[in-house]
């Protein structure tokens, strides 16, 4: 009787929250719209792909019995309809279906990277409107990474290819060279932006005009990066995209173009010059994505306390991604043969 009353309480509990954040879900027709809609997210791709995604060693591809698996997608879908109870409201015809085809057909993901996009962002993609928010947002990143779809390959074989081939995983194209020229083929573009997607679907969820805009704006126009280099770096690192551009990247970037101060090297820069920093982040694109204060700035500097610099050949350029103890454990090798270096000239 005490775990009824325990299960009972709880229940009440998750729908006052549910109604806190959706005061509406008092107005939805039961039987008409939110039994449709939780029957469809069950027994669509929506529950099917959710389930698929492995954390903390549970899914349903590794489930022993019919009843975990319906266990798993139960928990799954709570979790995502507890987040957004917005998605209760949402036309099974008119938004869920659209929705789930325009990630599967048009963007190309497979059923597990889909499984992935709605285990992060599932609830405020589910929600959002296709044809306003999701296809605009997928035509800017095609087109300012290089990755729009040819006209003339749109038709054919190339479609059944895509749908068998979608688990394929796709190696990032190398920088084309003064001798040789990247060429990508409309398949490897289609799976190129579903591996970005499935790797941060939180890009999705970014305004263009606010936030992805600038960001491509400051990468090209300040940086100077061209539309092959950022489609490599971000394709790279697709979370770069979500860090703040005023508060994480411009203040990274100003470090390496700063002044080196020889008195007090904390409190300057690395002195690089912006085709530098141009050639270094195209190369280590994950050098964005440490932090400022607990990384970057420790590390410029101990190379300006060194005497080191940017493109000297005894500097590592990954030197801002390696661990502490990898760090401390080179700048200690670098000391002792300096030293020797030193005394033999003596």
């Amino acid at each position: 009787e005490n775990e009824t009353n325990h299960s009972s309480t709880k229940h009440v509990e998750e729908v006052h929250k549910m109604l806190k954040k959706e005061i509406l879900l008092l107005t939805y027709n039961a039987e008409g719209n939110i039994r449709p809609t939780i029957r469809y997210l069950k027994e669509s791709h929506v529950g099917k792909c959710l389930g698929m995604v492995e954390r903390k060693g549970l899914s349903t591809l590794k489930a022993t019995s019919q009843v975990e698996r319906e266990e798993i997608v139960r928990e799954r879908l709570k979790t995502l309809v507890m987040g957004h109870p917005k998605v209760l409201s949402s036309s099974v015809e008119k938004n869920l279906k659209p929705t789930v085809a325009f990630f599967l057909n048009d963007c190309g993901l497979s059923e597990y990277e889909f499984g992935r996009v709605i285990y992060r962002r599932g609830g405020s993609l589910l929600e959002a409107n296709v044809d306003r928010t999701l296809k605009r947002k997928v035509a800017f990143l095609r087109d300012n990474l290089g990755l729009d779809l040819d006209e003339e390959l749109k038709v054919g074989n190339e479609t059944e290819i895509n749908n068998d081939l979608k688990d394929e995983q796709v190696e990032i194209p190398e920088l084309s060279t003064k001798s040789t020229r990247t060429e990508i083929s409309n398949f490897q573009k289609k799976r190129l932006l579903a591996q970005m997607l499935a790797t941060n679907p939180d890009i999705l969820t970014l305004s263009i005009e606010n936030n992805l805009q600038p960001k491509f704006d400051y990468f090209m126009n300040k940086i100077g990066f061209s539309k092959e280099e950022l489609r490599y770096i971000l394709l790279k690192r697709p979370q770069l995209l979500s860090l703040s551009l005023d508060r994480n990247i411009i203040p990274k970037v100003e470090c390496f173009l700063e002044p080196r101060s020889k008195t007090c090297p904390k409190e300057g820069g690395l002195g690089m010059k912006i085709d530098e920093v141009r050639q270094w982040l195209a190369q280590y694109p994950q050098t964005l994505a440490v932090t400022f204060e607990g990384r970057l700035k420790p590390r410029v500097s101990d190379v300006v306390q060194l005497g080191l610099f940017w493109g000297d050949d005894v500097l590592p350029l990954n030197f801002l991604t390696r661990t502490e103890r990898n760090w401390s454990q080179w700048k200690n090798d670098y000391l002792l043969q300096d030293a020797a270096i030193k005394s033999e000239s003596q």
